[in-house]
């Protein structure tokens, strides 16, 4: 099927997003038809909002619209239409900018990926989502609170994918950096112990440094090192960030 996009959310993302659409609002009956409307054609109470987009000349898009419909329906799914795809599209980038302002009513916001093959991916979803459910609820500060976990899939291919995950935790202001590391630490614990990647697109950085050396190897790192003195010899290329620099300490693994 000629897919240009593809994002399958988990059902606690697909609630969020459907609650938070309608946040501030009374439930009138536009909602009401709406519940029995997707009740009728066969939509559980906890659904998963999968977003297809297609590109191209007319005749393709037809063609890769019908496949995914013959084969969405032989798998339980159910078409809603273009419109929630193009809320989505249209209102994709407003997330980050609510990060800042939750952060100042004391919730905190954060994201991480991975990715693993397909025969792993329910494992490693089950794994760090578990992981981060319960370093939320550890770290929060408060007794009884918890923190809310999010997922989908972002990046599809023939042999994997990638797992998006976002986490929002009530912040312990006596200790902010040290409630973040913790939970990163507990999330990234379990995407090494699974057999994901620490990072599939957002980098690796100084945050994952010590899981690339689990996850790579004393080969796999030489190889990296040798690529880079070969075309970055002087070393002014984000120096010791990735690999050691005359002037850093050697990653160690945790």
């Amino acid at each position: 099927v000629p897919v240009a996009t593809m994002r399958l959310s988990d059902p606690d993302e697909t609630h969020f997003y459907q609650a938070f659409a309608r946040a501030g609002l009374k439930a009138g009956w536009k909602d009401a038809l709406q519940a029995s409307a997707l009740s009728l054609m066969g939509v559980g109470p906890r659904p998963c909002a999968l977003i297809i987009g297609f590109e191209g000349e007319r005749d393709s898009v037809h063609f890769g619209l019908m496949q995914a419909s013959i084969r969405l329906r032989r798998f339980g799914g159910t078409a809603v239409g273009a419109g929630p795809a193009l809320r989505w599209y249209a209102q994709r980038f407003h997330g980050p900018y609510l990060r800042d302002p939750l952060m100042d009513r004391g919730v905190g916001v954060d994201t991480l990926e991975t990715a693993t093959h397909w025969s792993n991916i329910s494992n490693l979803y089950q794994a760090v989502r578990r992981a981060l459910m319960r370093a939320c609820s550890e770290h929060a500060g408060i007794p009884g609170a918890r923190g809310l976990v999010l997922a989908h899939i972002s990046h599809s291919y023939p042999d994997g994918a990638s797992l998006y995950f976002t986490f929002i935790f009530p912040r312990d202001l006596t200790r902010e950096i040290a409630q973040w590391q913790a939970i990163k630490h507990a999330a990234s614990e379990a995407i090494a112990a699974a057999g994901g990647t620490i990072s599939h697109h957002h980098g690796v950085g100084e945050d994952h440094l010590p899981w690339l050396v689990k996850e790579k190897g004393a080969l796999g790192l030489a190889v990296l090192e040798a690529v880079k003195n070969r075309l970055d010899p002087k070393g002014i290329m984000n120096p010791g960030k990735l690999l050691a620099s005359p002037n850093s300490r050697p990653p160690t693994a945790v």
